[in-house]
C-alpha cells in the first residue's frame, strides 16, 4: 500500500513539472493574442475562431468593431476549457466576456464604467 501510495506521489510530482515547463499556468500577454496551448490543440479544440469569439462579444454588447476599442484578447483554460477572454471599451464602459472556444456560448460577461 506504501509504494503505491509513492508511486501516486511522484506520478502527480512529474504531471506538474511537465505542466510549469510547458507554461500550462502562464498569464502573459494581455493586450495581444495569447494562447497557452499549441497550435495542433488549438485547432482539435477550438469550433469558433478569435474573430468569431470577437463577433459574439460584439452583438451580445450591441456593439460594432469601429465603435469600441480592445484592450484584451487573449485564448485561455477555465475550467478545464479553452475561452477566449475579450475586453474592450465602448461610451465609458468597460465590456469584460469569457467566450467557450468550442461552442461560442458566453461563460460570463460583465459590464463596468470607467468613469469614477
Amino acid at each position: 500500500m506504501k509504494n503505491s501510495h509513492t508511486l501516486k506521489i511522484v506520478a502527480c510530482a512529474m504531471v506538474l513539472s511537465a505542466a510549469l515547463t510547458a507554461g500550462a499556468f502562464s498569464t502573459l500577454g494581455t493586450t495581444t493574442f495569447d494562447t497557452n496551448i499549441s497550435a495542433a490543440q488549438s485547432a482539435e479544440v477550438n469550433s469558433i475562431s478569435v474573430e468569431q469569439a470577437k463577433e459574439i462579444a460584439l452583438n451580445h454588447a450591441g456593439k460594432t468593431a469601429d465603435q469600441v476599442q480592445f484592450i484584451k484578447i487573449k485564448q485561455d483554460w477555465e475550467h478545464g476549457r479553452a475561452v477566449y477572454e475579450i475586453e474592450f471599451i465602448a461610451n465609458g464602459n468597460e465590456y469584460e466576456y469569457e467566450i467557450d472556444a468550442n461552442t461560442g456560448a458566453i461563460v460570463k460577461w460583465e459590464v463596468e464604467s470607467i468613469h469614477h
